[in-house]
């Protein structure tokens, strides 16, 4: 099971205004990567069916909503923004929140997506 803080189906208007304050970070990578390892599901069957251990092999993707009540929830937890020192640190969370209350009025509702790959084992592996 992976779930990614973004839609790679979606346009991330959050993701879009925060550039300027994210990119400069070393390491940052906004919106994640479109297409990225988990959601090739031909692929990661194709994993576990090559193994010859399993049978049955399935893949579910379930999107659900996160609100972002404030910023620092989610880009508090980012390991680029944690790496800062306190300052910049606190002057990052300033500026998203000021985005965050200036462009979508207090809050964003990001889509999230999880995706849950299961298989059974077959008799005798």
């Amino acid at each position: 099971m992976v779930t990614h803080y973004y839609d790679h189906e979606r346009k991330d208007e959050l993701y879009d205004a925060l550039k300027p304050i994210l990119a400069p970070l070393s390491g940052f990578n906004p919106g994640g990567s479109a297409g990225g390892f988990s959601f090739d599901r031909e692929a990661r069957i194709g994993d576990l069916e090559d193994t010859g251990a399993f049978r049955d092999v399935a893949v579910e993707e379930v999107r659900w909503s996160l609100l972002l009540i404030p910023a620092r929830a989610l880009f508090g937890t980012f390991s680029t923004v944690l790496a800062l020192e306190k300052d910049e640190r606190e002057d990052v969370h300033r500026r998203i929140e000021r985005v965050l209350r200036e462009d979508f009025g207090g809050s964003f509702r990001r889509t999230v997506v999880t995706i849950l790959y299961t298989a059974q084992r077959k008799p005798g592996q």
